[in-house]
């Protein structure tokens, strides 16, 4: 049986539905393998993980790189046969670099969380190529794990083996039975923080100022609130809208999140950079329509014609707009959403896609 160790100094429970302990999740109850996430001590919470989690001492927080962690790996390279790493950052590429000096044999698959947008509007530069060159010499990197099609090509000519693996939901996912009831009323859910800069839940809430109070819908915002983001909202919107939003807070019950998620038409994501969102996912599993801003993460689902993509606030007023009022081609490109993501954000089939990697 292989043995694979994921290093992810933050780790919490919170992270449980994310690639983070999805993928190791899978590695160990789907693909037969002896699992085990490392995390420094102080990030301890609880000790019903459905895989082995390893608390390793440190006096610091944060994803630092931690010389306690080093020493752990060094220590033990040679018994690792996969080491999975989360995001390409020196911290993360110095750990690949010293488990490889130690054990050449083994291999390391960093899942990567580029923004496409901003990935493909960076330079590299002469310093940065060097350490790339770097990289390939002592065979740090054997697979890259990138979350955007469009990045592939970009990190192939880097010299890197690159495999498409876009978020998947989390298993609770497969397993609700709870059918698929959409709402009568036309209806939104937007997923982050509101009041979070990077969220701009402001930009939707302005939009929605703007549709006409004759036609019918109604908004859930799931995250939470800031008192800024309250005080903003109080002056800023209109009664009629005010009326309409409904403000869950933030949600851990799946079930619950699948509710909302199930009734919804539109997916209504306003962010100013994303990865790939992990809400993006599961509310497109449950036939919901995304409606995107450029840096929201969706550009596979817009290729494939199963999301809007936005340009400006009237862009997105326009959208809204057409896809309440028609709210049955709404619910068909919903169902076409659905199709995609459960063909491309399904945990089981994308570790099946690098099983014969793994065992090689």
């Amino acid at each position: 049986m292989k043995t694979w160790v994921t290093i992810f100094e933050r780790f919490e429970s919170i992270h449980l539905n994310k690639d983070v302990g999805q993928i190791i999740y899978h590695a160990a109850h789907f693909q037969n393998i002896n699992a085990s996430l490392w995390r420094k001590s102080s990030y301890e919470d609880r000790h019903d993980y459905p895989f082995e989690v390893v608390n390793i001492k440190t006096k610091r927080k944060g994803c630092k790189i931690s010389p306690a962690i080093i020493v752990k790996l060094i220590r033990n390279a040679k018994k690792i046969d996969i080491l999975n790493l989360f995001h390409f950052r020196i911290y993360t590429l110095l750990y690949a670099s010293l488990y490889k000096i130690v054990n050449p044999k083994g291999k390391v698959i960093i899942k990567c969380d580029f923004s496409s947008v901003q990935e493909h509007q960076k330079k590299d530069s002469i310093l940065k190529n060097i350490f790339f060159s770097f990289l390939r010499n002592i065979n740090a990197i054997d697979l890259l794990l990138i979350e955007h099609k469009g990045l592939i090509k970009k990190f192939t000519s880097r010299g890197f083996n690159c495999r498409y693996t876009p978020n998947g939901v989390s298993e609770a996912f497969y397993n609700i039975s709870e059918k698929i009831d959409k709402n009568i009323i036309p209806t939104i859910v937007f997923v982050g923080k509101c009041g979070d800069k990077r969220k701009n839940a402001e930009e939707l809430i302005s939009s929605l100022c703007t549709l006409p109070q004759n036609i019918k819908w109604k908004a859930y915002f799931i995250g939470g609130e800031t008192d800024e983001f309250l005080e903003w909202y109080k002056i800023n919107s209109s009664p009629f809208v005010k009326s309409r939003c409904i403000f869950v807070g933030q949600l851990s019950d799946i079930s619950r999140i699948h509710r909302i998620y199930s009734e919804s038409h539109i997916f209504a994501m306003t962010s100013k950079q994303e990865g790939y969102p992990l809400s993006l996912a599961e509310a497109c599993w449950v036939g919901c329509f995304p409606i995107l801003s450029i840096n929201s993460g969706g550009a596979d689902l817009s290729a494939s014609g199963a999301a809007a993509i936005y340009k400006n606030k009237d862009d997105l007023s326009l959208l809204l707009k057409k896809h309440i009022n028609d709210i049955d081609l709404t619910i068909t490109l919903g169902k076409k959403a659905e199709t995609v993501v459960k063909n491309n954000n399904d945990w089981r089939i994308l570790l099946d896609d690098i099983k014969g990697f793994i065992n090689e």
